[in-house]
């Protein structure tokens, strides 16, 4: 963290405060949410279920997640990050492609998940009927379309005076897919995560465009590839997901 803490202009004394409260967080002292098999799966070892808590924290610093984070680490692909959290991304890839006891059987209704957030105008031409390409980083998607739209609603940041642009995108997903999977062990399980690895494959069904996205999002259909392996490895990299 310190490495891209220093080049995101946050101190060495907000970076230990930051890892800190990750940590307590982890533990349980801080969220309600975090049940005490997770706590004591963290006591005894379990990296898979301390990296999903890590994921799913909602600790803090310069207004970024350890998720956003991550994402960035992936996103730019530099070494010098990656360095320090190949260990947890690796644990965390591993939950989205090995089928658990805790998870199975959780699939969502219908094979459809969802996901909210801003879409720059810049980036909506990107997404067009019949492209298929990959998400450079994990993307996190919800069972619960509410909460999809409930991240959408908050996306435009705190620093920004004008509403940015929304999506929703909704996901078709083959029961077979082999590189998502369910957060079992979060701090926000309400939010009820459908996790897929870095670099997945998804194809644009279709588009519906707002007529002010300001007010009500885009709706973005995919369809997420059965296996990432079969998928070209040159597809396009989507600039913004």
């Amino acid at each position: 963290m310190m490495k891209i803490g220093k080049d995101c202009g946050i101190t060495q004394d907000e970076v230990t405060k930051f890892v800190g409260d990750l940590q307590a967080e982890c533990l349980g002292a801080k969220n309600a949410h975090s049940p005490s098999s997770d706590r004591m799966g963290i006591l005894l070892g379990d990296n898979k279920v301390y990296a999903q808590m890590l994921w799913t924290s909602t600790q803090k610093v310069h207004g970024k997640e350890f998720c956003s984070f991550i994402n960035q680490a992936l996103r730019e692909d530099n070494q010098d990050y990656l360095q320090d959290l190949v260990p947890v991304v690796r644990a965390i890839n591993t939950l989205c492609v090995e089928r658990n006891q805790a998870s199975k059987g959780l699939w969502p209704s219908d094979g459809i998940c969802f996901r909210g957030g801003a879409l720059p105008d810049k980036h909506l031409p990107f997404f067009t009927v019949g492209k298929k390409y990959r998400v450079p980083g994990f993307l996190a998607t919800s069972f619960k379309e509410e909460v999809a739209m409930g991240f959408a609603l908050r996306s435009t940041p705190a620093h920004l005076v004008e509403k940015q642009p929304m999506v929703l995108w909704q996901i078709k997903v083959v029961q077979d897919c082999v590189q998502v999977n369910y957060v079992s062990h979060s701090n926000v399980s309400k939010e009820e995560e459908f996790l897929f690895a870095p670099f997945s494959t998804f194809s644009v069904e279709a588009v519906e465009l707002s007529p002010d996205p300001k007010l009500q999002p885009h709706r973005i259909h995919l369809v997420a590839a059965q296996d990432n392996r079969a998928e070209p490895e040159d597809l396009p990299l989507a600039p913004w997901y």
